[in-house]
């Protein structure tokens, strides 16, 4: 159950509850976002955790929180015993079923696991043996500098980005070209507004390939300069048994710049 993933007992839910804050209030250098709202929080939920936090434990001595106030020797009475234990039950309340909401979030890593108290999902040792079929559907985001965020589908998972059974990554075969300017044969000049562009034939013409394990992953380019656009294949893909990955979809093109 969701509830069971908070300690109940004080001196477990102190540090858990210090943990979980630092963990999700880190900013992501790359999407500049917290981590809280990377695995899927509200940025107002995020914000709430903090807020709770400080109530909890302030680091000022002349304003302590309730649990600090709690631990001190001379203040272990009823009345601080009940305020600690209320803005932990009142955490609890507000904070399950968030839990429960990103915990069926395929974006979340193992780290991301421990820290909320998740439990990691067992992997399974039987060995598929049936070839992936499903086609991969994408929507993709230019954030800039590089950086793309996909998001893959299958047909019957048009709300969710998640991979299909049999499959534990994505395989991208992808080529990075630049745009250039048609040239006029007779004077040998570039015709302004005329681009020309290198298109891709197959999924191995001067391709790269590589592998996520999400399905929606934050895809980095490297060595992106003006006018470069990208081609690409995905397929589903097994990185233990290559030989049962899914057909190719694409070509897909993005400008880079």
């Amino acid at each position: 159950m969701a509830e069971c993933r908070i300690p109940r007992s004080l001196y477990k839910f102190d540090p858990y509850f210090g943990i979980l804050w630092t963990y999700l209030k880190e900013v992501l250098p790359v999407l500049d976002i917290t981590r809280g709202e990377h695995i899927g929080m509200k940025p107002s939920e995020v914000t709430e955790v903090g807020t709770r936090y400080a109530k909890w434990r302030s680091g000022d001595p002349l304003h302590p929180g309730v649990y600090e106030l709690h631990i001190l020797q001379n203040n272990k009475i009823g009345g601080k015993r009940a305020s600690v234990l209320e803005a932990q039950h009142a955490f609890i309340a507000f904070f399950t079923p968030i839990l429960t909401r990103i915990s069926v979030n395929d974006i979340l890593t193992d780290e991301d696991r421990k820290v909320l108290n998740i439990a990691i999902p067992k992997h399974s040792y039987s060995h598929p043996t049936t070839p992936i079929a499903e086609l991969v559907y994408i929507r993709h985001q230019f954030i800039g500098n590089g950086r793309i965020q996909l998001k893959c589908y299958t047909a019957s998972s048009e709300l969710r980005a998640r991979l299909p059974k049999g499959a534990n990554s994505i395989q991208i075969a992808y080529r990075k070209d630049l745009i250039e300017l048609e040239i006029d044969p007779e004077t040998h000049l570039p015709i302004p507004g005329k681009v020309k562009r290198n298109m891709i034939k197959n999924v191995d013409d001067g391709t790269t390939r590589v592998s996520f394990t999400t399905a929606s992953p934050l895809w980095i380019i490297e060595g992106v300069n003006a006018g470069d656009f990208l081609q690409f294949y995905v397929r589903w893909y097994n990185h233990r048994h290559p030989n049962l990955a899914g057909p190719w979809s694409g070509p897909w093109a993005i400008p880079l710049s």
